[in-house]
């Protein structure tokens, strides 16, 4: 430590210490920072993004590059047909042998971004899922099964347009590509092909477009979004995932100069799964059925955004679905939850 005081010394000395390359601004700087019209930029804020679920923050300034962690995991519970809720009896009733019971997805995402221009910024996103259900049988048995492994990788390019002041549109333009297995089956040793809602890939390349529009005022920011996946042909199976419109929309109060607290609403439609895979059995359990995936869901999001150091910035939030809809008999959402790390520079 003594060393390390000793070695520093000159630095200081030579510098002075207003220039300091490790201070760390003082809320009071912080404050005129944010308020400055010459060197203001959304990223310097502790709102500068919506909730977790618009995927990304603003567009970088040219040169500069984030790096992002963001873990969701999902909870699910109990079968919707439609919006009405139906026993596990029922289904059986109705000549199935299995159904879903309960589930949980958990998604890391590992995100790089890197700004092309002033106005525009490059993004990879890789990420890791494990999908696991838990199912029971008309015989009263339960059966689990997970799938975990790499999902579909997306990139994309995003252009930021800038009306006036403080406020700012971005269209992106995304890809994603099909890393992710649609092979996955029961591990219990039958090797069983596992159903849609567990695989862990689309098969197909898809197209992604999206659009942001954001504006920031000195405590408050309000934005609203929206993107779509438009998935390709069919995959070697013999299926191709349903179309995906995504819809949010926000606020964000910003307590002081590095924490924030987000209240959003999101919407999510999905077309069902389109075509069959041979080695599923519609007749069996309901959600190898390709007409028994898909729906809507409308839910609302909470969160709180830290810059807990010059540059990181933590993010927590959780989210409860407020009304489903959705093309059961299928398992219903309970609730879900964020957390993420990035960092720019």
């Amino acid at each position: 430590m003594m060393l390390t005081l000793l070695l520093l010394t000159p630095l200081v000395s030579q510098q002075g210490e207003s220039e300091w390359p490790l201070q760390i601004p003082t809320e009071d700087t912080r404050e005129a920072e944010l308020l400055d019209k010459t060197i203001w930029s959304p990223n310097l804020r502790p709102d500068a993004r919506g909730f977790l679920a618009t995927r990304s923050a603003p567009t970088l300034e040219l040169g500069r590059v984030r790096l992002e962690i963001d873990h969701a995991r999902f909870e699910y519970s109990g079968l919707l047909n439609g919006t009405s809720s139906v026993s596990e009896d029922r289904v059986f009733a109705d000549g199935y042998f299995r159904a879903p019971s309960s589930a949980a997805v958990a998604r890391t995402e590992v995100r790089a971004e890197y700004g092309l221009s002033e106005n525009s910024t490059l993004r990879l996103l890789i990420p890791f899922e494990s999908r696991r259900v838990t199912y029971r049988t008309a015989a009263d048995t339960t059966e689990r099964h997970t799938a975990q492994g790499l999902a579909d990788v997306q990139v994309a390019g995003s252009v930021g347009l800038s009306f006036r002041d403080r406020e700012q549109a971005e269209f992106t333009l995304g890809l994603r590509v099909p890393t992710g297995s649609t092979r996955e089956t029961e591990r219990s040793g039958t090797g069983f092909r596992l159903p849609y809602f567990q695989q862990l890939g689309g098969g197909t390349y898809a197209v992604e477009p999206g659009f942001r529009w954001t504006r920031w005022g000195k405590d408050w920011s309000f934005g609203a979004g929206a993107h779509a996946s438009l998935p390709f042909d069919r995959n070697d199976q013999g299926w191709r995932l349903g179309e995906v419109l995504h819809g949010q929309a926000w606020a964000s109060r910003r307590v002081d100069a590095y924490r924030s607290i987000v209240l959003g609403l999101e919407y999510e439609h999905k077309e069902p799964v389109e075509g069959a895979d041979p080695l599923l059995a519609p007749t069996f359990d309901p959600s190898e059925d390709p007409e028994h995936t898909g729906g809507q869901l409308f839910a609302l999001n909470a969160g709180v955004h830290m810059e807990v150091e010059a540059g990181h910035h933590v993010a927590l939030e959780i989210g409860l679905p407020i009304w489903q809809d959705l093309n059961g008999p299928q398992i219903e959402q309970d609730f879900h939850f964020r957390v993420a790390w990035w960092m720019s520079f």
